[in-house]
């Protein structure tokens, strides 16, 4: 006891020794191990932050064509991200106005009212009567109209001769005499002979632009008010849709003829001739029509949409279905007058499927695909591309150009296209059509159709 007594120093560092040997081992391995991970990361955050620290920083630029930037030296302070972050939301509140701007040039009336989404009695049938009227007389609203055929050229060679020239025959006891007769008729020759170019003038004053008839015919699914059935909601809903469509393209270009077009007529203007007009169906992955009921129902947005039921007898929806399939493969391109408007899917029918836009159908707006044939002015052809989106939203996205020979044209189709050089460009669109003020517009099938969200029915003709 005496020699621990004396050596009780030595004994209490021998055993703090073995002590620290068997800790280094067990359990504070583990704590190294834990207080090593703890130092890496936070070596990380350190890197971390400095890399933070250290970043470039300049206040965002405001200015719509990029512009300079003012670099920040020090870490933003609070008053500054809070200046930030007014700019932030008054550039989304100044977005929120260009869109209401823009909903609000892109709106268009219903043709009649009480019809869409759901229509009232009645109203369906009425709807069709309408519409093929406002089709009907969509050309002359605009100033656009046929060359003069030769049966008119005929009619006022004929008319010259009645009206000037055969009552000025001497008549002896009411037999024509033969000299009188013979000099008024070489007179009448003669004044013949400039009855078609004083015609092709005139007609050229009188129009805008050169379109024939049959250029603008009515979707074929509407039928005909002889039918005895009322057309279904989607069917209502596409005719609506499609004179939308045909009336904002027709009158952009007019509108671009009559900006460019001293004399105010055809003779000047860059765009001569509306030769087709073919409307596509909706760009984008859409999901089938449901059935209306019955066979033949619609099988999507670009096949047959009128079916068997929904008061359709099943010749009518046999035949229905023969004219969709007879549009699909391409015997009736909308201005072709060859059996009514176009129904191919976009990509079908000689119509680019995608744009460089990239476009499709979404949440904001659906996209509807067009292709116009038209004679221009080769000179100003830019400018018409150009003035298609002038007031609307029509994105002009595939061209191509064919030589047309003035001289030719003007002597087989009796137009007047002046002394400038003409091409004949095939040009492809794409027309935006916003779902703020269509989608309230829109039938249950159609909705479906595309997606759109389940909002409560607008009241009808909203």
């Amino acid at each position: 006891m005496e020699i621990v007594k004396k050596n009780i120093l030595n004994i209490i560092c021998g055993v703090v020794a073995v002590v620290a040997v068997v800790l280094w081992f067990w359990p504070l391995g583990s704590w190294k191990s834990e207080a090593q991970a703890k130092l890496s990361q936070r070596a990380t955050v350190n890197v971390a932050m400095q890399s933070l620290l250290k970043q470039p920083r300049s206040l965002p630029s405001v200015s719509l064509d990029g512009g300079t930037t003012q670099k920040l030296d020090v870490f933003p302070t609070p008053k500054v991200i809070a200046w930030a972050d007014g700019l932030k939301q008054k550039l989304a509140d100044e977005a929120q106005l260009v869109k209401k701007e823009a909903v609000a040039m892109n709106v268009r009336p219903v043709l009649l009212e009480g019809v869409l989404p759901v229509a009232q009695p009645t109203k369906d049938y009425e709807f069709r009567e309408v519409y093929l009227k406002a089709v009907q007389a969509l050309p002359g609203k605009l100033r656009m109209g046929p060359p003069p055929t030769s049966e008119e050229i005929d009619a006022a060679i004929e008319k010259l001769w009645v009206t000037q020239y055969e009552p000025r025959v001497v008549k002896r006891d009411g037999i024509a005499d033969p000299a009188s007769l013979q000099e008024q008729q070489e007179a009448s020759d003669k004044e013949s002979k400039l009855v078609p170019e004083r015609l092709k003038q005139q007609r050229a004053k009188d129009l805008l632009c050169y379109m024939s008839e049959g250029t603008v015919v009515p979707d074929a699914a509407i039928g005909s008010p002889s039918s005895g059935t009322a057309p279904l909601p989607q069917t209502i809903w596409y005719a609506q849709m499609h004179y939308w469509v045909q009336e904002e393209v027709l009158s952009a270009i007019v509108e671009a003829n009559r900006r460019a077009s001293k004399q105010q007529c055809v003779i000047d203007a860059p765009v001569k001739y509306v030769r087709t007009l073919t409307i596509a169906e909706y760009r984008g992955d859409l999901a089938a029509i449901p059935a209306a009921g019955g066979e033949g129902a619609g099988a999507g947005m670009g096949g047959p949409r009128m079916g068997g039921g929904g008061g359709l007898s099943a010749d009518d929806a046999a035949l229905m279905r023969a004219a969709r399939a007879e549009q699909r493969a391409g015997m009736g391109p909308m201005g072709g007058g060859m059996g009514g408007p176009a129904r191919a899917m976009a990509g079908s029918g000689g119509m680019p499927g995608e744009s460089f836009t990239g476009r499709k159908c979404n949440a904001l707006y659906d996209v509807i695909p067009v292709q116009l044939v038209l004679d221009v002015e080769a000179a100003q052809l830019p400018y018409v591309l150009a003035q298609l989106g002038y007031n609307g939203f029509i994105t002009p996205y595939d061209v191509s150009i064919s030589s047309v020979d003035s001289v030719v044209t003007s002597l087989q189709e009796n137009v007047v296209y002046g002394s400038t050089p003409v091409v004949r460009a095939t040009i492809s669109c794409e027309v935006l059509m916003f779902r703020d003020w269509t989608a309230p517009l829109m039938p249950a099938p159609i909705k479906q159709a595309l997606g759109v969200a389940g909002e409560s029915p607008a009241p009808a003709g909203m």
